[in-house]
């Protein structure tokens, strides 16, 4: 059982996010606090690629997104680029997160210039779509939503119906 000691409170790590000793929930302040403990006194050697992207993956959840964002890195640099399809829209999304929407359509563009098109999957295009409204570029965003859609079969997830919704409503007023 992992457990650090914050502000006088015994926190445990339970289910992926930390409790108090009555198992209580801690905010998600303290819980940022506490993953950063927690990524600190971790020996990422000691970890595999899976149980590392496990890791990441609760820290987006806890809404530790810079400690997210290190671990997708981490995971990248040891599979193969085939394998981390799946991975950029998490980090482009942990990218979104901190305020940082154009490193998310950087990430895009670098895959596209290294890897080719083929690269670029639906769920990273709807991700990026989003990335270009929080910069209030509705025009390149409408495009990524575009691309995502037909990648989709011509149908929409939730995530790009959101997208749509804000480009629309935003295109409307100018």
């Amino acid at each position: 059982m992992i457990s650090f000691i914050y502000e006088g409170v015994k926190y445990i790590r339970y289910d992926d996010c930390w409790c108090d000793e009555h198992y209580m929930t801690a905010p998600l302040c303290v819980q940022s606090v506490l993953d950063r403990q927690y990524a600190d006194s971790l020996d990422l050697k000691e970890y595999d690629s899976e149980e590392l992207l496990k890791l990441a993956d609760e820290f987006k959840k806890n809404q530790s997104y810079h400690l997210a964002i290190r671990y997708y890195y981490e995971v990248i640099r040891r599979v193969d680029i085939g394998d981390c399809s799946y991975i950029y829209p998490r980090l482009s999304a942990c990218y979104r997160k901190v305020g940082r929407a154009r490193e998310a359509i950087e990430l895009m563009t670098f895959l596209k210039n290294k890897f080719g098109v083929q690269s670029i999957s639906a769920v990273l295009l709807t991700s990026v779509a989003a990335a270009y409204c929080d910069l209030l570029e509705y025009d390149n965003a409408l495009k990524c939503a575009n691309r995502a859609y037909v990648l989709m079969g011509k149908r929409t997830s939730p995530e790009l119906s959101l997208v749509y919704r804000r480009i629309n409503s935003n295109m409307k007023t100018k």
